[in-house]
């Protein structure tokens, strides 16, 4: 795909060319993209007047400005210094500070009014923003480091020769170009975009997958999405359509299936169906592509729970507690599967923290104190978000991680976002033994923030922060300071 970059300086040109070269070898991926300038145009367009407020306006302005005169996607930014000592200026203006025409004098100038302040505290911002005629996308990089009072290095441009960045002790106009633009604000800007691409082509083929399997099961042309559901970050799911009916079709973001057990999945939904006699699954693969009914309702996460609606959550997972679950049924212990996850994030490489191993010590003395407890059928991740009140009432969903273990681990998994939902539910579920099982809920919560922690490093070592532009590490410190929080 062509995508224009909106500068007729081909030394911008240039670096955005660097910076996706080095993007495709540092990462692996694979993606065709031709950069043009508008210089590689006959029609001059008029470069527009910035008169936005903030770095995303300007950029946008610039971006749709290119984009209606030459209808091809633009990718446009907006760049600028910011020092501390001076309120963060020249910040927007960085480009006509003191309404000087060469960087020289710029830096000069900038020099002239930290006289006695050096060196400086100053960041680079750097938003981009992509238009191609549909919701304008922007992704923002900083740069943190001191202002000289002396110039340094032959490279750059700007202020790159008094910009001190103090991990590599070198000015940007000392750093060659390649380093600077893996470290720099344009250069983490645009590794968010790239990503971003990526994740949009990959979503578009899994869209093109799903509508041909819809296509092929249910034998018909008439089929397609209608939108994707948001919920969860491990699986792409969609709401679809097949002639007059609604599907719900899950795609596994797991392609390794590092996570889930299909096979144990399979026979969890077996489980539910002679449970509640309600075969909502249609269709499931080996690969965790599943089709389902789509069942219309509100998300428990999404709305305000009475007793009502927490006694019917009871009910259903005393359901699923009493069943009784036969030696052919297959189904992994919660714990064991814990330590598998462990084990496969130290293979990569991994080295626990003493917060950590501090934190599981204590946790497995507990469990050996724990004695016998119950042992039966579980959901293993009874949070709020894998229930659905509609029309028919409320059910359960997302049996991927269904196991056998204590029932309390699903009083604790319903607390996953708030610790205190799982204490209010635990009062609905055993109101006559709360207070002892209080302590036990807070012990399977700890379990889970552990496990979540080892889940969510695994997806940041994996790539998938910067793929999904979610910080999985910062999720991942977060379980780990739940867990501490409940053990210390």
């Amino acid at each position: 795909m062509k995508i224009l970059i909106g500068t007729s300086n081909i030394g911008k040109l240039n670096e955005y060319k660097k910076m996706y070269q080095a993007f495709l070898m540092d990462t692996g991926k694979s993606i065709d993209i031709e950069f043009l300038s508008l210089r590689d145009f006959d029609d001059v367009c008029e470069t527009p007047d910035e008169f936005g407020q903030t770095y995303q306006e300007n950029a946008f302005i610039k971006a749709k400005a290119y984009y209606d005169h030459y209808k091809i996607p633009v990718l446009a930014d907006d760049t600028g210094l910011e020092v501390d000592v001076l309120d963060g200026a020249p910040g927007l203006y960085s480009a006509r500070f003191g309404s000087f025409s060469t960087d020289k004098e710029k830096r000069d100038y900038l020099r002239s009014k930290l006289a006695g302040n050096m060196p400086a505290s100053a960041t680079f911002h750097c938003t981009i923003c992509y238009y191609d005629g549909n919701t304008p996308q922007t992704f923002v990089g900083t740069c943190s480091g001191h202002i000289i009072d002396e110039e340094r290095g032959e490279r750059g441009f700007g202020y790159d020769h008094i910009f001190y960045y103090d991990d590599y002790q070198k000015t940007f106009a000392q750093i060659s170009l390649d380093d600077k633009n893996r470290i720099s604000h344009r250069g983490r800007a645009f590794s968010k975009f790239m990503y971003s691409m990526i994740e949009s082509l990959h979503e578009k083929s899994i869209r093109e997958e799903i509508t041909k399997k819809l296509e092929n099961v249910y034998h018909t042309s008439n089929v397609g999405i209608v939108s994707r559901i948001p919920e969860g970050m491990s699986n792409y799911t969609y709401k679809c359509f097949v002639n007059d009916d609604y599907k719900v079709v899950r795609y596994s973001n797991d392609p390794k299936e590092v996570f889930v057990n299909r096979q144990y999945e399979k026979n969890a939904l077996e489980v539910y169906k002679a449970i509640f006699c309600d075969n909502y699954f249609e269709y499931l693969e080996d690969s965790g592509l599943m089709i389902t009914k789509f069942y219309d309702g509100d998300c428990l996460k999404n709305i305000e729970l009475n007793g009502a609606d927490l006694e019917d959550v009871c009910a259903i997972l005393k359901r699923l507690h009493s069943y009784k679950v036969n030696s052919q049924e297959l189904f992994v212990n919660p714990v064991a599967r814990y330590l598998e996850y462990e084990r496969h994030l130290v293979a990569m490489g991994f080295v626990f923290n003493d917060r950590y191993l501090q934190a599981k010590e204590k946790l497995f003395c507990l469990l050996s104190s724990l004695g016998n407890r119950p042992n039966c059928f579980i959901h293993g991740d009874s949070q709020r978000s894998n229930f659905v009140k509609g029309r028919l009432g409320i059910k359960i969903f997302d049996f991927e991680f269904a196991c056998v273990g204590d029932p309390l681990m699903d009083i604790a998994c319903f607390g996953n976002n708030n610790i205190e939902d799982a204490f209010v539910l635990l009062k609905y579920y055993d109101v006559d033994n709360y207070e002892e099982n209080k302590k036990i809920v807070e012990m399977w919560i700890a379990f889970f923030a552990l496990q979540w922690f080892v889940v969510a490093t695994i997806k940041h070592l994996s790539g998938a922060s910067v793929e999904l532009n979610f910080d999985f590490s910062m999720i991942a410190e977060n379980y780990l300071t739940r867990a501490t929080n409940i053990l210390f």
